[in-house]
């Protein structure tokens, strides 16, 4: 039998297939979502769970577990793709996912790993920035070429005076809000005509309270910045107030404040990830350049570099019988001194006209003769 370790294991419907010929069993998972851990380890009772992938020394892993054959999971991977300011954050945390499933490989060094992921995957369209941590380790050791990447990070009326303000002063002094706080004031802005149900629920209230006590003149800091604070403020406050929209001239002024703090706090997180970037004025508008490389280049060049022969096609799930159009990139990787040269082949589709593929109703009709259950996992 073939040990596998299943990373974002889920509630095990990648390994089952596995497990299904008899040939390979899990000797671990790793899960972070803890109700799809419980289903998972439900069906494998006494299997370990390691939890957070981040936290994961994968040695210490295999020596726990014993040897592992084989690696298989697949990695939220948004990369960089469709980044604007109004997302929370311009670098998705997930590209770190990914990473970890290449240091899993690394240490680890299974006999062979199977990783699975959207299809776009395989496209340029997905793209990690680069930093100054692993800048020589992608450029020299990987030999990747980064393209740069711009994302608007500002719009107004205020370029040059944003611009001084980071010339002369530290973007911690000048960020007022953390990434919550201005996701916050973003829906706020967003539901600007529906806030009267919006400040039903106490919760809400709260939120906006503890945003406006943070909003504080700095001396150090010029008037405008300081007047933008405080107009801010004031809108707030008279939002908590009434418990209702205010006018279309305040929930400028807050969007106002919004923009300016929205481009700080971009620049802190480009700074708290050690991101390679330059900064742009324009006229109107200020665009951070980021220096980014594929992820797929990436994930095909660190295996290679690894000592795997790899291959990967985008693989229909209906094609398999499975009563769904799923589109799903499986990368097949095998260890060099396994693979011998040979190519390695992934299923061919088994039901090959989509006319034939199977219906919902095929795959769980029979399941309305039973009754459905309320109760929870462990009643």
């Amino acid at each position: 039998m073939y040990k596998i370790l299943d990373l974002f294991a889920g509630a095990g419907g990648l390994s089952l297939g596995f497990e299904m010929t008899d040939k390979f069993k899990v000797g671990a998972i790793v899960e972070n979502n803890k109700n799809a851990a419980k289903t998972y380890i439900n069906n494998h009772p006494g299997l370990k769970n390691y939890e957070d992938i981040m936290k994961v020394d994968f040695k210490k892993l295999q020596q726990e577990t014993g040897n592992i054959d084989v690696i298989i999971g697949g990695p939220p991977c948004q990369g960089f793709s469709n980044a604007n300011r109004q997302r929370r954050q311009l670098i998705n945390g997930s590209n770190e996912l990914v990473k970890k499933y290449v240091q899993a490989v690394r240490d680890i060094r299974p006999k062979v790993f199977v990783m699975e992921n959207v299809k776009t995957i395989a496209s340029d369209k997905h793209s990690f920035c680069l930093t100054n941590t692993d800048r020589e380790y992608i450029e020299k050791q990987l030999e990747l070429t980064p393209h740069s990447k711009d994302v608007i990070l500002y719009e107004g009326s205020n370029v040059n005076l944003i611009n001084e303000l980071c010339n002369n002063h530290s973007i911690e002094e000048l960020n007022l809000l953390d990434e919550e706080q201005l996701y916050v004031l973003y829906n706020v802005y967003k539901k600007r005509n529906q806030l009267e149900k919006y400040f039903e629920k106490s919760v809400n209230i709260k939120k906006i309270q503890s945003i406006a006590e943070c909003l504080k003149n700095k001396e150090e800091l010029p008037q405008w910045y300081n007047e933008y604070t405080q107009e801010a403020k004031t809108v707030l406050q008279e939002m908590i107030e009434r418990k209702q929209s205010v006018s279309d001239e305040s929930m400028e002024k807050l969007k106002a404040f919004w923009d300016v703090q929205r481009f700080f706090q971009g620049i802190m997180e480009l700074n708290t990830k050690d991101a390679i970037y330059e900064i742009i004025p324009e006229n109107t508008s200020i665009t951070v350049r980021m220096h980014t490389y594929i992820v797929i280049d990436y994930i095909l060049r660190a295996f290679k570099d690894l000592g795997y022969q790899v291959k990967g096609e985008v693989l229909n799930a209906a094609s398999f019988g499975v009563p769904q159009n799923r589109e799903r990139f499986i990368l097949i990787g095998v260890r060099d001194n396994l693979a011998e040269n040979q190519d390695i082949k992934l299923p061919e589709a088994l039901i090959k006209d989509p006319q034939k593929y199977v219906t919902v109703n095929e795959a769980i009709d029979d399941l309305k003769e039973y009754e459905p259950t309320t109760s929870g996992m462990g009643e």
